[in-house]
């Protein structure tokens, strides 16, 4: 329909984008990935005051993720790593809350992750088919790790070697 647009990234993921407001939202839309929207490596979108991490650009096994977009917090979106063949280690900085679904499904060579005591949700399927994941490296204690909400789907996380500070 009219207020829902595709773009595809340098790696091939193709986006869907919904806008209501008709032309003058996914003109903004478009105005925001075409001008600034992405840096080399990261492609993001703002909605509704909202930043958004969609999708990793490079092709790095070890990736940390940028602190902010603009100076400003962003949220990762759903499927943002999701069947990458390249990466094997990522960290996430302080100030993201959630690992959104599927954000790492089938990113089958991921052995390691960073997360900070920030996250406090694991969505469903966030780690599915990860089946080297061996190492999650958790900023903060025991007891903040015990405290995440994670979702059942993701076993392979689960299963892996939890360390805490």
């Amino acid at each position: 329909d009219e207020d829902s647009h595709t773009v595809r990234s340098k790696s091939g993921l193709l986006l869907l984008l919904l806008a209501g407001g008709g032309g003058d939202a996914m003109a903004k839309v478009f105005e925001e990935l075409g001008n600034g929207g992405h840096t080399p490596q990261f492609l993001f979108y703002t909605f509704a005051g909202v930043n958004y991490l969609m999708s990793y650009l490079g092709e790095s096994a070890s990736v940390t993720l940028p602190d902010s977009y603009k100076g400003e917090a962003y949220e990762m979106y759903r499927d943002t790593f999701s069947s990458s063949r390249t990466l094997t280690q990522i960290t996430v900085p302080n100030g993201i809350k959630k690992i959104p679904t599927n954000a790492f499904k089938e990113c089958k060579g991921l052995t390691e992750i960073t997360l900070p005591n920030t996250v406090t949700t694991i969505d469903a399927n966030a780690f599915n088919a990860c089946t080297a994941l061996v190492k999650v490296n958790f900023n903060g204690t025991k007891a903040e790790f015990d405290a995440i909400k994670i979702n059942s789907t993701n076993s392979l996380f689960i299963n892996a070697e939890i360390i805490t500070n």
